[in-house]
């Protein structure tokens, strides 16, 4: 699911690796309660941020994180079997 990192500033930073909504769920709300319930578990494990990674090309995914206060803070490549592929770094600072 995730790890919390040491940050700058004594921050702890958590990277999201997997979140996943089958298509016949999406737009339901599941997405939303399942990152709820991943930043709420990490705000109680220490962590202040919580950065992710998004496909370049997964306009869904983009927009359902930007509406939720996610903001690019950068891009990089991913080397996967069929190849490489670009993806959008996302973070997010997690209530106290």
């Amino acid at each position: 699911m995730s790890a919390i990192r040491k940050g700058v500033a004594d921050t702890q930073v958590a990277d999201l690796s997997t979140l996943y909504v089958s298509p016949d769920c999406q737009h339901g709300g599941v997405g939303t309660r399942l990152l709820e319930t991943v930043s709420d578990e990490l705000e109680s494990r220490g962590a202040t941020t919580l950065e992710l990674t998004v496909f370049a090309e997964n306009d869904g995914a983009i927009g359902f994180y930007e509406a939720r206060g996610f903001e690019r803070v950068g891009e990089q490549i991913s080397e996967l079997e069929a190849g490489s592929a670009p993806e959008y770094v996302y973070r997010t600072e997690l209530d106290p």
